[in-house]
């Protein structure tokens, strides 16, 4: 049986708080679609690699800042 700690709220909202933080970032770098049309393809797949990794890196530093930690996400199972 699964049961439900008090922590939930806080949970959701440290992971609110991580995919606001993720998407500006990503709004903050994305191109123009005809920027995309003209690049080439090692441009293209560079740009997206900046794009995941900057998105994956805010994303997981902010849940550290916030005090999350890999303990944190153990599930209680008694």
């Amino acid at each position: 049986i699964i049961r439900a700690s008090g922590d939930w709220p806080v949970l959701l909202l440290r992971f609110l708080v991580a995919n606001s933080l993720m998407l500006l970032c990503l709004l903050a770098l994305q191109r123009p679609l005809d920027w995309w049309l003209a690049a080439t393809i090692l441009q293209r797949c560079s740009w997206l690699f900046l794009q995941v990794g900057s998105g994956a890196v805010v994303y997981f530093l902010t849940l550290f800042a916030l005090g999350l930690r890999p303990a944190s996400l153990k599930l209680d199972l008694d």
